[in-house]
C-alpha cells in the first residue's frame, strides 16, 4: 500500500486537476496532471506496470463519455468542443487521466475491494457529473443522471477486476522467478 503522505498528495493533486479543468479549462489542468504523473512514476517501483493497465481503462472511459455525449446525455459549450480527442472534450480527457492516476495511489485501498469500489463509482461518479453541471462545465439533464449509475457500476467493476488481474500477474511472476532461481526449473501450476 502507498504511504499515507503519497495518498494525500495524489488525492489533493486530483482535486486541483478537477477544479482547474472544470473552472478554468484544460490548459490549467495540465499542471496538476503532470505533477500527478511524475508523482506516480517516482513512488512506483515499476512505473510501466502501474501505468500500462491505465491505457485501456482510459480508452474505455473516454469512449463511454464520448458515446454519452453523442447520445445527448450531456452537452458542452462550443468553446469546450474546440479541443477534442475522438469526440471527447480535452478538459474531460484530462479529468479521465487524472482519475485513473488515482487508482494505484489514493484509491488503491478501495479498488482492491470490488464491492465497495463498485458502490463508490456508481454513487460518486454521477455526483461528479452533477457537480460539473452545477459549475457550468456540462449541461446534464437530471433524468439522465440515473442512467449513469449502472454504467459507472460496470466501469467500477471493470477497474477493480483490471487492477486485481494486474496484482495477480505480478504475484505469479514473482513466484515463478523465485522458484526458478531456487533451481526448481519449472513454473508453478
Amino acid at each position: 500500500m502507498p504511504h499515507w503522505r503519497d495518498v494525500v498528495i495524489n488525492a489533493l493533486l486530483f482535486q486541483g486537476l478537477w477544479f482547474a479543468a472544470i473552472l478554468s479549462g484544460w490548459q490549467w489542468a495540465l499542471l496538476p496532471l503532470g505533477l500527478m504523473l511524475v508523482h506516480v512514476i517516482v513512488i512506483s517501483e515499476r512505473p510501466w506496470q502501474v501505468l500500462a493497465p491505465l491505457i485501456p481503462a482510459f480508452l474505455l472511459g473516454g469512449f463511454m463519455d464520448a458515446m454519452l455525449h453523442g447520445f445527448g446525455v450531456f452537452a458542452f459549450e462550443a468553446r469546450q468542443l474546440e479541443m477534442q480527442i475522438a469526440g471527447l472534450p480535452l478538459f474531460l480527457a484530462i479529468i479521465w487521466l487524472g482519475f485513473l492516476l488515482t487508482l494505484p495511489v489514493s484509491l488503491k485501498r478501495f479498488v482492491t475491494k470490488p464491492r465497495w469500489f463498485v458502490l463508490m463509482c456508481a454513487l460518486l461518479a454521477p455526483l461528479s457529473y452533477r457537480a460539473g453541471a452545477a459549475l457550468g462545465a456540462v449541461q446534464l439533464s437530471e433524468h439522465w443522471l440515473w442512467y449513469l449509475v449502472p454504467l459507472w457500476a460496470f466501469f467500477g467493476w471493470y477497474l477493480s477486476y483490471q487492477q486485481g488481474v494486474v496484482r495477480f500477474e505480478k504475484d505469479l511472476t514473482r513466484r515463478c522467478l523465485a522458484d526458478f532461481s531456487r533451481g526448481a526449473g519449472k513454473y508453478p501450476d
